[in-house]
């Protein structure tokens, strides 16, 4: 999870970032980056936050939420590769378009949220509404990925190498 704060990449279950201790919320418990805004927005009204730190905040979490939404459809790319026939591949995008749709709203809705603060009690109810999808999403995605790997085994293919990192082209 992302440290709104600092930036720092934080690999820990939480609830506080390695680098700054800034509280990032506990990653297991599916609230994803609500905590920390939870936090902005107090934060916020009572003034110990400036405007233009709350906006980098906001924009850690876009960037964030939009780095998401493109790992999807790298997957989604990826999964091309195993050349499935049309039912095959529709179940396959049926379980990845709910969640890359999720992360999706939930960025729109980040990237309206005032630096200023004032966030509405409909706004956290959005907030909250979006990051149900998205914990909804990520259930159907472990459901995707064990029935991906026991396919993967019967057929030989290395799931490793569908989604390795394509090797620079020699000029």
């Amino acid at each position: 999870m992302l440290c709104l704060h600092c930036g720092h990449d934080e690999q820990s279950l939480g609830p506080s970032c390695e680098d700054c201790g800034s509280y990032v919320g506990y990653v297991a418990d599916g609230r994803g980056y609500l905590p920390q805004l939870k936090v902005l927005d107090v934060a916020l009204r009572e003034g110990t936050v400036s405007t233009d730190e709350a906006e980098k905040r906001l924009e850690r979490a876009s960037g964030a939420l939009e780095t998401l939404v493109h790992f999807m459809d790298e997957c989604g790319q990826g999964l091309m590769t195993l050349e499935w026939d049309d039912v095959q591949q529709g179940t396959l995008g049926g379980f990845m378009m709910p969640i890359r749709e999720a992360f999706e709203n939930l960025k729109g809705l980040v990237d309206q949220l005032d630096p200023a603060g004032n966030w509405s009690e409909e706004t956290w109810s959005q907030l909250n509404e979006a990051q149900t999808q998205v914990q909804l999403g990520s259930e159907g995605m472990s459901m995707l990925t064990q029935t991906l790997a026991a396919v993967a085994v019967e057929k030989g293919v290395d799931l490793e190498q569908v989604f390795a990192e394509p090797e620079p082209e020699s000029e």
